[in-house]
């Protein structure tokens, strides 16, 4: 099962994923789908239904748009299909105010991702909304020579017999409580984390000197054969 959790003020963080939250507290999860657990509310943990996850994903995100339109700041909510909200559009309802035309800022719109949970977290990264961080020995978000290899085959490679949060023993897959999973699925997978050697595990203990890498300063996986950000 995915782990998250918040952080008390004093308490340091040990598992793979650390996000700075937009209310400034600090939460760190296991993987990606825990790190979107944080922001979306802990019972996102037990979603077990892709329909519902794209709903809350969106009405999180459409809520931090009309934020963002608020503050004059251009925002597009959109998945790979389409454009979900757009918080420049001019009301039509009689009775509505319109918007000034001069409100928002000149610069391109924020384009907020719902499709998964990984364009989901980055999107909210890049128009900082939250700020995310990984652990060095992680490479959920950072490249790594397996990425490179996957991305190489057009994402036909990869697979969860390739994935750290898989038990090929049990056949489970951790993040999404998926059971009978066979090592070559998992291709479109957003969760996926590779397998690499000097991982250290979700909870390294206090033995080990941990350090946390601001993800702004990195150049992140895409996995564009899951989504296609265009």
């Amino acid at each position: 099962m995915m782990l998250c959790k918040y952080l008390d003020v004093d308490e340091k963080p040990v598992m793979p994923l650390l996000a700075q939250l937009p209310d400034g507290r600090l939460g760190e999860a296991d993987s990606i789908p825990g790190a979107a657990a944080l922001l979306l509310g802990l019972d996102y943990i037990d979603v077990d239904d892709e329909r519902t996850a794209w709903h809350m994903r969106v009405n999180y995100l459409r809520g931090h748009a009309l934020m963002m339109a608020m503050e004059g700041k251009k925002a597009i909510v959109r998945d790979n299909a389409n454009i979900i909200f757009d918080n420049t559009a001019t009301p039509t309802e009689e009775g509505e105010e319109e918007i000034p035309e001069d409100w928002f800022d000149q610069d391109p719109p924020a384009v907020l991702w719902a499709s998964d949970d990984r364009v989901f977290l980055i999107s909210l990264h890049e128009a900082g909304v939250i700020t995310l961080y990984e652990r060095e020995d992680s490479h959920a978000f950072r490249l790594h020579p397996v990425w490179e290899e996957i991305g190489q085959s057009g994402g036909e490679s990869q697979q969860c017999g390739l994935c750290r949060q898989y038990d090929s023993k049990k056949l489970f897959c951790s993040p999404y409580r998926l059971e009978g999973r066979e090592p070559g699925q998992g291709g479109r997978c957003a969760a996926f984390a590779p397998v690499t050697e000097n991982f250290l595990g979700v909870n390294p203990g206090k033995s080990k000197k941990i350090r946390y890498i601001n993800l702004r300063e990195e150049k992140l996986v895409e996995q564009w054969w899951v989504c296609k950000r265009a």
